[in-house]
C-alpha cells in the first residue's frame, strides 16, 4: 500500500501552500516572512523548498507541510492527513487509509499519456500538423501532446485497470464487447493538476471533423471549473513575475510559451469561475486577459 504521507510530502509544494498564509520574500534558497504561530516584527520565519521544510527561528516551530497544517488549522495528524489529500484530488477511508480509487485514475491517465506520446511521434500527419501550426517537436514535450488511432488495442490496459475503472474515466465507449477509446484519431492535449498528474484529456480534430474539440466527462479526479491548463508548468514563473496571462484555449497557451511568455494559462474554453480565480490568487498580483478580439471573446473577457 501506497504511503499516504509519502505522497502529500512529494507532491505538495510547501512553498506554494504556505504562501497562502505567509508573505514569503527570497532569501538565497529559502524564503522569509513573518511567523503565523507567534507575534514577531523582524521575519524570523523561514521555508526551504529544497529540502521540504520550515523552520522559525523565533518560536522554534518546524516541520513540512503536513506539521505546518496540524499547527496552523489545530488539526490532528489524521486529520491533516486527510486536508492535504482532499487538495491532492484523493480522499482517505474513515480509519485513515488512502482511498486508491482516485489514485488509480491518475494512473490510468498518466499511462494513456505515454502511450499517446510515443505514438504521435511515429504519425506524420499528426506532425505535419503541429509544424503547419508553426511549432516543432519540442513542444510536444513540453505539453505531452499525443495520439492514439482507431483500432488501438487497449486490452491490455482494460485488464491492468479493470472495466469499473475504465467506465469511471469517461474516455471509452463499450460497444461490440470492446472499450473504444472516444478521443482517438485526435491530437491530444493531457490536462494536468497543480502537481503535473494527468486528470483528463482534450482532443482536437485534425482535419475538418466536428465537433472541433472532445473532451474528457468530469470525474472524481477532473473538476473543469477548478482547473487552469499549464498551470502545473506556469505557476513558478507566475510566481517569480507575480504576473500572469489568461487566454482561452489550449493552442494559445502554446502559442504564448512558445514565444517566452511562460506565466500563461488558459480556462480552457469555458467561462472563467472564482475556484480558477482563488488558483491564480495564490501566485499573482496582476492578471492580463487575452480573449478572441471579437464581441464574443470581449464580453468573456469582461466578464472573467
Amino acid at each position: 500500500m501506497e504511503n499516504i504521507r509519502d505522497i502529500i510530502v512529494a507532491k505538495i509544494d510547501i512553498l506554494e501552500y504556505i504562501s497562502q498564509y505567509v508573505d514569503l520574500k527570497k532569501s538565497g534558497k529559502s524564503y522569509k516572512g513573518l511567523c503565523p504561530f507567534h507575534t514577531e516584527k523582524t521575519p524570523s520565519f523561514t521555508v526551504t523548498p529544497e529540502k521540504g521544510l520550515f523552520h522559525c527561528f523565533g518560536c522554534g516551530a518546524s516541520g513540512n507541510v503536513i506539521t505546518f497544517v496540524m499547527k496552523y488549522n489545530n488539526l490532528s495528524f489524521i486529520d491533516a492527513l486527510k486536508f492535504l489529500a482532499a487538495r491532492l484530488g484523493i480522499s482517505m477511508e474513515r480509519d485513515g487509509e488512502l482511498d486508491k480509487t482516485a489514485l488509480i485514475l491518475k494512473k490510468l491517465h498518466n499511462e494513456i499519456k505515454d502511450i499517446a506520446m510515443s505514438l504521435i511521434l511515429k504519425d506524420d500527419k499528426a506532425l505535419n500538423y503541429i509544424k503547419d501550426r508553426g511549432f516543432d517537436k519540442d513542444i510536444i514535450d513540453s505539453f505531452s501532446l499525443g495520439i492514439i488511432r482507431s483500432g488501438f488495442d487497449f486490452s491490455y490496459i482494460v485488464k491492468r485497470y479493470g472495466v469499473d475503472v475504465i467506465k469511471e474515466s469517461g474516455l471509452f465507449l463499450y460497444k461490440n464487447g470492446e472499450n473504444i477509446f472516444k478521443l482517438a484519431d485526435r491530437l491530444l492535449f493531457p490536462i494536468k493538476d497543480i502537481y503535473g498528474d494527468v486528470i483528463a484529456f482534450s482532443g482536437r480534430s485534425l482535419g475538418g471533423e466536428m465537433p472541433k474539440y472532445i473532451n474528457s466527462p468530469e470525474t472524481k479526479i477532473f473538476k473543469k471549473g477548478t482547473i487552469l491548463y499549464n498551470l502545473s508548468l506556469a505557476k513558478d514563473f507566475i510566481r517569480d513575475s507575480r504576473s500572469c496571462y489568461i487566454v482561452e484555449g489550449y493552442f494559445d497557451v502554446i502559442r504564448m510559451w512558445s514565444c517566452g511568455y511562460k506565466n500563461v494559462v488558459s480556462s480552457m474554453g469555458t467561462a472563467f469561475t472564482k475556484d480558477q480565480a482563488a488558483l491564480i490568487k495564490r501566485y499573482a498580483d496582476n492578471v492580463v486577459i487575452l480573449y478572441d478580439g471579437d464581441q464574443a471573446g470581449i464580453n468573456a473577457a469582461y466578464k472573467t
